[in-house]
């Protein structure tokens, strides 16, 4: 889950360091991050980075249903529970909200 890279993000305090990245560097990661196998970096990935937000979605279990009430959920099309470690689904509760 991207939310829980916005969490590691936030407790290691590196919100500075990450706001000040410039150019496509933010898009590149994020790509890395979905699609390790095709990343130079996917030891790290693989070995360090998924198991420790895999420990964290056990540690704290999010969900983005509590975000919204039924009657949004219905008008989206959006599910009843909400796990932040679906990406399908996360992005879907996030373009819900997107103003038009």
């Amino acid at each position: 889950g991207s939310i829980y890279v916005l969490v590691i993000i936030a407790g290691l305090d590196l919100q500075w360091v990450v706001s000040k990245l410039i150019g496509k560097v933010p898009w590149e990661i994020g790509k890395m991050l979905r699609g390790p196998e095709s990343s130079k970096t996917l030891d790290l990935i693989k070995n360090q980075i998924i198991p420790i937000i895999t420990l964290l979605s056990k540690m704290l279990p999010l969900q983005l249903d509590a975000l919204c009430g039924p009657q949004f959920r219905e008008m989206h099309g959006l599910p009843s529970f909400m796990d932040v470690s679906d990406l399908v689904v996360s992005d879907m509760c996030f373009d819900a909200f997107k103003s038009k």
